[in-house]
């Protein structure tokens, strides 16, 4: 069988399929199969590929799929698992190729689908490299037989035609399909651990379309994952001191922090963007921006080491435009009697509310660029303010 601008398709021992692409830019589209669409198929370690207009090809029971796309700006598309939702099972590998980067939505571009509801974790390595787990049987770690893998950055591979790949990708989308998916964004993702600053993004107006980026990495833009998606920060190793910075739009907005009653630490919300549930975070960072914006901290917020204490968790708010408009409330553990210390800073608007609880935690909220600063205590404790 011979094809028109494609260099080789191979197939190692009947485990691996490696897939070349062309120099010019490319559609590559890589889709899970089973027997809704092509008789024989399960849905495990069952795929089609497609490259540009060529034919499209079936791959029955290959645990491995390695796709060099070359040099152009291409666009690689993955869509996993089937449509019966069996386990995938299968480790790609992904590398762009050149260039190593463009302008706004240039470079190679990498769409990662997941039809229903799936526990996807994202663990950024570099500017255009990471990997993404599809974690099946939810244990938050990769299982070999079970888990799906894509990795992305440059590889060496043992196909025919294929020594080195190299190249990453510039721009990573995942696509959640409605299926109310938990995503998961790792620090720590570099060979030494290090200080994380996790960022997050939203699109106004959109309830499940934002971004997420760790450091100067790769981020990923994530879109439709559902109204009741769970999105997931962890920054890592416990002895790290790592951030997490919730980005506003340029209207109103109006944030929350507060404890979490299940698996994480704390959760941040946006009214119309959903909820960030963080664990691992030593500091917390909301900026408004522009807009009559309001922050509602609660002063149960926790931070677990890894040895399950609780050490202080600092928030940093800041209003942001117009000059007028935003409010800050720290608000009382029902139960508990805490100690309030209002600290008023050098410049208007700026300034430092504690929160010290029985047990000595003192929590601290940073506000710059605000107006007005509300401490609300609880009628039924003897909640103190100086």
């Amino acid at each position: 069988i011979s094809f028109d601008h494609i260099e080789s398709v191979h197939t190692v021992n009947g485990t691996s399929a490696c897939v070349l692409g062309t120099n010019s830019d490319d559609d590559i589209t890589i889709i899970a199969r089973d027997d809704s669409t092509h008789a024989g198929t399960d849905g495990v370690q069952d795929f089609t590929v497609s490259v540009n207009t060529l034919p499209v090809l079936l791959y029955t029971d290959f645990a491995e799929l390695y796709v060099d796309a070359l040099a152009g700006d291409d666009d690689i598309v993955v869509r996993a698992p089937a449509p019966n939702d069996a386990n995938w099972n299968v480790d790609v590998f992904i590398a762009g190729g050149p260039p190593s980067d463009g302008a706004v939505n240039e470079g190679d571009r990498l769409v990662f689908e997941t039809p229903g509801n799936d526990d996807v974790i994202y663990t950024p390595t570099g500017s255009d490299s990471g990997t993404i787990l599809v974690d099946e049987d939810g244990d938050d770690a990769f299982t070999p037989g079970t888990d799906t893998l894509i990795t992305m950055g440059s590889f060496t591979v043992a196909c025919p035609d294929i020594h080195i790949a190299e190249g990453g990708i510039e721009l990573f989308e995942y696509d959640g399909e409605a299926g109310d998916d938990t995503l998961t964004v790792l620090g720590d993702g570099a060979a030494a651990e290090r200080d994380d600053v996790i960022t997050h993004t939203v699109v106004e107006g959109v309830e499940d379309e934002g971004a997420f980026q760790v450091n100067n990495f790769l981020p990923i833009n994530y879109q439709n994952v559902g109204a009741l998606a769970r999105l997931v920060v962890n920054g890592g190793s416990s002895d790290r001191e790592d951030e997490f910075a919730f980005v506003g739009t340029q209207v109103i907005d109006e944030f929350s922090v507060a404890s979490d009653p299940g698996p994480d630490d704390n959760v941040v919300s946006r009214t119309g963007s959903g909820r960030v549930f963080i664990s691992n975070i030593d500091l917390v960072s909301i900026y408004g921006l522009d807009g009559d914006d309001a922050f509602s901290i609660n002063a149960d917020t926790v931070n677990t080491d890894g040895a399950g204490g609780l050490l202080p968790l600092t928030v940093n708010v800041q209003g942001g435009n117009p000059a007028d408009s935003d409010v800050v409330t720290v608000n009382s553990t029902i139960g508990v009697d805490e100690r309030f210390s209002v600290l008023p800073g050098t410049i208007i608007g700026s300034g430092q509310v504690r929160v010290r609880d029985p047990g000595g935690t003192t929590d601290m909220v940073n506000y710059d660029g605000v107006e007005l600063v509300r401490v609300r205590g609880t009628d039924t404790d003897a909640d103190n303010l100086s």
